[in-house]
């Protein structure tokens, strides 16, 4: 049975809690991941406060445990594979904001713009992710498994695409230290913002003795 299949629609209010806190933690994310890798890639204006946005994905996955603990406690004989899987898909979550404060940081390490060539694949990258993020908060909100087994595949394409720019960049004879390094954080980082979106989504399309099992 899969992770939201557990539930009659009258979820208990502990639960119906945390679900609504990891949904935020999503949101969150994402919008943290998009403007990060806007400023990275785009040379965008970073306005968002990305410490205080990765404090409230911080506050929320703290929440999410401590209800689903409290939900364990009244009841403990109910619920307890569904609590020990949202324990860890909302690691999973907090880990995207951890992420996109990476991307920030790596920002910080260019000299210079990197070359617009280099950048586009890296482009294409973050725009897949960022179209991960999305669905998987309409996945986790709808309890849509099409939708989640559609954000796992494209997981599979960003880890090929992920290899691709590692060995173009290793082979390109041509590309100086301080601009390798930073592209080749940029693109370890993205690629692993979408493996973290894969295992959230795979909640909810797997049964839960599968889960991450497709990474």
């Amino acid at each position: 049975m899969s992770f939201f299949g557990l539930f009659s629609p009258h979820r208990p209010p502990l639960i119906q809690q945390a679900l609504d806190d990891l949904r935020l933690m999503l949101e969150t994310a994402h919008e943290m991941l998009a403007a990060a890798s806007a400023a990275l890639l785009d040379g965008a204006p970073l306005t968002l406060d990305l410490k205080a946005k990765d404090e409230i994905v911080n506050v929320k996955e703290r929440d999410v445990r401590r209800a689903v603990l409290t939900h364990l406690a009244i009841a403990p004989e109910h619920d307890l594979t569904f609590g020990l899987t949202l324990f860890s898909v909302v690691q999973e979550a907090e880990r995207l904001g951890d992420l996109a404060k990476n991307l920030e940081k790596i920002a910080t390490l260019a000299k210079a713009p990197p070359n617009n060539v280099r950048l586009a694949p890296l482009r294409e990258l973050r725009d897949l992710v960022l179209s991960m993020a999305e669905d998987t908060v309409e996945a986790f909100v709808e309890s849509d498994a099409e939708r989640a087994r559609s954000v796992m595949e494209r997981n599979t394409e960003a880890k090929e695409r992920t290899a691709a720019i590692l060995t173009a960049l290793a082979e390109d004879d041509t590309l100086g230290g301080n601009e390798a390094v930073v592209l080749t954080l940029a693109a370890r980082v993205i690629g692993r913002s979408a493996a973290h979106l894969a295992n959230v989504a795979s909640a909810v399309a797997l049964p839960l003795d599968q889960l991450r099992q497709s990474l």
